[in-house]
């Protein structure tokens, strides 16, 4: 299934596409079949939600907090030894989300949740989080 998210089109995305998009694919992750797939896309996906960290919604901060999430522990599942795009891209996002000024506290905690769950056990993944300056994008967002 193609979202809102994947068709460009240029302009900005309103706020209710945001959350409904990244509603949609954190539920993808309730059912063992959707989740593989979803995990399947986890670049594209990631990718096509960059912009979601830029909007100032608690409830945008929070579905996309807990898409990091659900990506960062299908990717642990999948074994982090092979720490790959989707991998680099998933770290990316966390970092990004870390340095916007994030309004509600679980977002921060889920996002600080998905990069600990990514980088634990992971000497390539500590590298290139110290590497993206994700040390001082957690300093700033006060984790």
């Amino acid at each position: 299934p193609r979202c809102a998210l994947f068709r460009g089109g240029g302009g900005e995305v309103p706020m209710p596409t945001w959350l409904m998009s990244l509603r949609f694919f954190v539920n993808c992750f309730r059912q063992g079949a959707m989740r593989a797939k979803t995990a399947e896309h986890c670049s594209s996906v990631l990718e096509a939600c960059k912009g979601a960290g830029s909007v100032r919604n608690a409830n945008v901060e929070v579905a996309y907090g807990t898409l990091l999430m659900n990506y960062s522990v299908a990717l642990r599942e999948a074994g982090l030894a092979k720490v790959g795009d989707a991998y680099a891209v998933a770290l990316e996002s966390c970092t990004a989300l870390m340095r916007q000024p994030l309004t509600d506290a679980t977002a921060c905690y889920r996002v600080a949740c998905a990069a600990g769950t990514l980088i634990s056990d992971c000497p390539e993944g500590v590298a290139m989080a110290k590497a993206g300056g994700m040390a001082a994008a957690a300093q700033g967002m006060g984790a």
